[in-house]
């Protein structure tokens, strides 16, 4: 029983024995007088008889006084606890819904659902935004969202800007940079609700927060293939023309190159030697742009592989014997670590892929013109294949990286910036992937990896 309904008790009960006491004194000193007389008359020389009458009947008023009295405490104590009863059952059911509502705000791990008092400290920290922020409900509990998740050198709208927009118009939702346990920061979409009793007065705000990063990948890897797309687009029609163009000069050159070793064959034993060199020179110039065509062309016609078992290891080493003059000359040692457990693992076009690995070592000996290592090595496991090409050579700037697949783009004096473009797209053919890492100064490191096709 509770202090409000115990104390109506005892005052109904105060109030029932006043009543009683009022009663049998009125009974005593109002109505009685009147009758005894009566009585006396009635009982005249039995004074002995009338005594005990009147002891009786005394007996009988108090009892009957206090039987009432205890049928009205009685009932009104039935009353009480009833009522009683009745404020257990709503408690228990608001227990049991409170219960409730906690167990389905802190079983949701997709939003941080946050709920704060009129002093901005935090009641309420569900799994959600135990996840989101890596604070646990403990430690988030009784403090303010600005020490645990807000930056504080941010400039924008605040947990208490929100708020204040919230109580004013009933909700408020907006993005504001937070930040987790670990000081990392991201942006989330916070949506705040004011929480009020039935008289309108303002218990606290409920906040769910939802983390954007994902969404905001998601935004920028769209507009990045957009871009890519587009740029994709003109390089492709760049591409077409260039090699319509190329077409269209190939026969002449042809003609040029006949036209010139015509020359150089009437001129020997006419002309001086230095004489003869121009024409070596126009010779050689005329194989340039032809190579320059066939390059174009080979670039522009797409690669149509087939596929079959083959060796990696052995097209690694038939591409470093056919470029070992070129890293003769620039004073280049290969060093090769080659996995045994690489060898037919991998459906190949062999004409396709060693083209590609020729470009991709050969640019590697370029970058070192002035002698260092190459080193290559194949592993795998049980689901790809790694082919790693290292070299010690000038590298190139993050910037250079980002481009250097793109066609016609090249870090060198002399090229066209087709072979990186076209490794890329031999890679892909063979469901395949390659990135880069480079360094100025440093050297860099081509990775390639391809999927492991065992029967």
């Amino acid at each position: 029983m509770n202090k409000k309904n115990l104390n109506l008790v005892v005052f109904f009960t105060a109030l029932t024995l006043a009543w009683t006491v009022v009663v049998i004194f009125a009974w005593e000193k109002m109505l009685l007088p009147p009758f005894d007389a009566w009585l006396q008359t009635q009982y005249l020389g039995d004074e002995y008889t009338y005594t005990r009458w009147q002891i009786g009947q005394r007996a009988e008023h108090f009892v009957i006084s206090i039987t009432v009295d205890l049928m009205v405490v009685t009932l009104l104590l039935r009353r009480v606890a009833r009522e009683q009863r009745k404020v257990v059952e709503q408690n228990t059911e608001l227990m049991a819904a409170h219960s409730f509502l906690n167990l389905v705000l802190d079983s949701s791990t997709e939003y941080a659902i946050v709920v704060m008092d009129t002093r901005n400290r935090i009641t309420l920290f569900n799994r959600g935004a135990e996840m989101m922020f890596a604070y646990t409900a403990d430690q988030a509990i009784g403090r303010m969202p600005r020490d645990l998740f807000v930056h504080h050198d941010r400039v924008g709208e605040s947990f208490l800007l929100c708020a204040q927009k919230a109580e004013a118009t009933g909700g408020h939702q907006t993005k504001i940079e937070l930040r987790r346990a670990d000081e990392s920061g991201f942006v989330a979409s916070v949506a705040m609700t004011p929480i009020r009793k039935l008289d309108h007065n303002l218990l606290g705000y409920l906040c769910i927060i939802r983390d954007l990063t994902a969404e905001q990948q998601s935004e920028d890897t769209l507009r990045q293939m957009q871009a890519r797309l587009a740029h994709q687009e003109v390089i492709a029609a760049l591409g077409r023309m260039a090699a319509q163009v190329a077409h269209e000069i190939k026969n002449p050159l042809a003609g040029l190159l006949l036209y010139s070793m015509h020359l150089k064959s009437k001129a020997v034993g006419k002309l001086a030697e230095g004489e003869l060199k121009l024409v070596d020179s126009i010779v050689d110039t005329v194989n340039h742009l032809t190579t320059t065509t066939e390059q174009i062309t080979n670039f522009a016609r797409p690669v149509n592989s087939t596929l079959c078992r083959g060796d990696l290891n052995n097209i690694v080493v038939d591409v470093l014997q056919l470029l070992e003059p070129q890293m003769s000359n620039n004073k280049v040692e290969s060093s090769l670590d080659l996995d045994q457990a690489v060898a037919t693992v991998c459906l190949l076009d062999e004409a396709s892929l060693r083209g590609a690995l020729i470009n991709l070592i050969l640019n590697a000996i370029q970058a070192m013109p002035d002698g260092g290592k190459l080193i290559v090595n194949t592993k795998r496991d049980s689901h790809l294949v790694y082919l790693t090409i290292t070299d010690t050579g000038c590298g190139m700037t993050e910037e250079q990286v980002s481009k250097i697949f793109e066609p016609f783009y090249t870090t060198k004096s002399h090229g066209l910036g087709l072979g990186m473009p076209y490794a890329q797209n031999v890679i892909e053919q063979h469901q395949g992937s390659i990135h880069i890492t480079s360094r100025p100064q440093e050297g860099t490191c081509i990775y390639i990896e391809l999927p492991v096709r065992e029967e």
